[in-house]
Formats: C-alpha cells, structure tokens, sequence
C-alpha cells in the first residue's frame, strides 16, 4: 500500500518546484486540461491554457521573488 502521506508530500514538493520557476507552464500541467481556477474575484481562467496566461501574471507582478523554500 502506498503512503498517502508520502505522495502528497512529493506532489507539493513538485508543485512548488514548478511555481518557484516562474514557468507558467509548468505551474499549468497540474491541471486538468479544462478545469477552471478562479483566483479573488477575477474571472475563472479556464484549461491549461488560461491557467497558464494568469500565473504568467502573476508572475510578472512578482518576478522578483522566487517563492519560500525550506
């Protein structure tokens, strides 16, 4: 049986590896294809595709900081 815990821990890890690149699309690939992410009050951003222009967004607002790790 596979730890639950352990597998959560890794896709986090893996997760925040991505963000903390500021490429957005990798950020996108941990969703599905046509889901949809609505971040406050903005419109959802729909598929990897929409995911993928708001976090370059975001990115851009913040393109100094490379995130916390530790």
């Amino acid at each position: 049986m596979l730890d639950k815990t352990k597998l959560i821990s890794a896709l986090a890890e893996r997760y925040t590896d991505a963000w903390c690149s500021q490429n957005a699309a990798s950020v996108a690939s941990f969703y599905e294809e046509n889901g949809s992410l609505s971040v406050n009050d903005d419109p959802p951003a729909v598929g990897r595709d929409g995911y993928n222009r708001g976090s370059a967004r975001i990115h851009d607002c913040f393109s100094g900081y490379a995130g916390f790790r530790g």
